[in-house]
């Protein structure tokens, strides 16, 4: 019998194939593949792509710069500027009330789409007549709404409003920076200080001579929940230990490249740097842009040496806010532009509402040098205050100064006991005296009038009705 010869194939498993195992396998090779088929098929259209790719960009650069112009100018349109006069006591927790309040301005996404977001200012102005504090409030923004705020935060301070003046007077030769924050902004800036830390800040604009002039412009708009959820996530890259920026770490990731060591990243600070930074995360953040400025003319001698001096003695004033983080100087060209048209950078930081009532509140002290105060405490009438109408009974005494203008008397059975009348020379409490007789005059009502001058009773004289 012939041998027969029985061939058996076993059959093996075929290995896997994909692009998927040519990447995890051979990143390289599969990223060079890419390459050259993308290459392929976009060479027999490169003389249409490029002119359309560049055309686009044109296009879509131009559109967003014509926008965010339109929306500045909207912004500027009718904006007013609140001039906020300190009250006698200061609380020290006053800041935080007001950026706290002024965080509801934030608009919804499909408002902020369309108009944008708009934002205030609270300006530090120095002149040789002193210190003047107020806050630059766009058209877009409800004006009464913002003075409520002020006197919410800071009760007892007179707000008044006037056309934003001009910042850099013709003529004059100024210099001007910008402050940001020197490390990441997740990292806060020191809040707690023994005495206020205005106080530096105000000394450093202290003895200027005729024709100077020095400004700090704080310039803030409400972060957005993106904004918040993007420094959140850097607070959890922190707390990693890990904060490499996000496009090397993924290129690094695609190319199967090894991850830094996460222990020789970790220092002595790492975990008060974690701390802070989710407690400065708790609450409302504002975006936040801070420009100082300083200017003279130029017939003054060395003008440049001079706004340069005064400049760098404002910039060093901020070194109090150093803690985790601090505040770095960078240049601003162009600085007339962006001072008077309060125009909000592209690039801000992000800052908490304790940090940022830091940066921007009344001064504390008493005798903060060259602060214009508001004098004595204006209060709202209580309700059960009479107005005086027709018959009622009620002599007028004139109109409330705080809260909603509304006329306010004296019964005239309260008129008959003894009335004191207080006021400084000038303050109109002739001119009060005068009413209230002519009042009694007028219904027939008895009044003697003892005058030491004679002055009130020569003008009542010349008043009385011909009846």
């Amino acid at each position: 019998m012939e041998p027969v010869t029985v061939t058996v194939s076993v059959a093996g498993t075929a290995p896997p194939r994909g692009p998927v195992v040519d990447f995890l396998t051979d990143p390289a090779a599969f990223w060079a593949s890419i390459t050259r088929t993308v290459l392929g098929w976009a060479a027999p259209y490169m003389p249409v792509l490029v002119p359309v790719a560049t055309a686009v960009a044109v296009c879509v650069t131009t559109g967003c710069g014509r926008m965010r112009r339109r929306r500045q100018r909207r912004f500027a349109d009718d904006a007013r500027c609140v001039e906020i006069l300190a009250p006698p006591q200061i609380p020290a927790k006053g800041g935080d009330v007001l950026w706290a309040q002024l965080a509801g301005l934030l608009r919804p996404w499909w408002r902020r789409f369309a108009d944008g977001q708009p934002h205030l200012g609270f300006e530090y102005a120095w002149s040789p007549t002193g210190l003047g504090i107020r806050l630059w409030v766009p058209g877009t923004v409800p004006l009464g709404l913002v003075r409520r705020a002020v006197e919410a935060a800071w009760p007892g301070a007179h707000t008044r409003v006037q056309q934003p003046p001009e910042l850099v007077p013709p003529g004059h030769v100024v210099t001007a920076g910008r402050l940001r924050p020197a490390r990441p902004e997740v990292l806060p800036l020191r809040t707690e200080h023994a005495a206020d830390p205005l106080r530096a800040l105000l000394q450093a604009a202290t003895g200027m001579s005729e024709g100077e002039t020095a400004l700090v412009q704080i310039l803030v708009r409400p972060a957005t929940g993106a904004a918040v959820r993007r420094a959140r996530r850097s607070a959890r890259r922190l707390k990693a230990g890990y904060s490499t920026p996000r496009l090397p770490a993924l290129g690094a990731l695609l190319l199967h490249r090894p991850q830094p060591s996460l222990a020789r990243r970790q220092d002595v600070e790492h975990g008060a740097a974690v701390r802070q930074s989710a407690a400065k995360l708790t609450g409302p953040q504002w975006h936040t842009s801070i420009t100082y400025a300083a200017t003279c003319t130029r017939e003054e001698k060395d003008a440049r040496d001079v706004v340069r001096g005064r400049a760098h003695a404002l910039a060093s004033a901020f070194g109090l806010y150093a803690e985790l983080n601090w505040l770095a100087r960078t240049r601003l060209a162009h600085p007339e532009r962006w001072l008077e048209r309060r125009v909000f950078p592209q690039r801000a930081a992000l800052l908490s509402v304790p940090e940022l009532a830091a940066l921007a509140h009344l001064p504390i002290d008493a005798d903060a040098p060259g602060l214009r105060r508001a004098g004595a405490r204006s209060v709202l009438p209580p309700p059960t205050v009479p107005e005086p109408t027709p018959g009622a009974g009620v002599k007028p005494l004139g109109h409330s100064d705080t809260g909603a203008r509304r006329p306010v008397g004296l019964a005239v059975a309260d008129a008959r006991h003894h009335i004191h009348l207080m006021g400084a020379t000038g303050s109109g409490k002739s001119t009060l005296v005068a009413h209230l007789v002519l009042d009694d005059v007028r219904h027939h009502h008895g009044a003697i009038v003892i005058d030491p001058k004679g002055d009130l009773v020569t003008d009542l004289l010349h008043r009385l009705p011909d009846t």
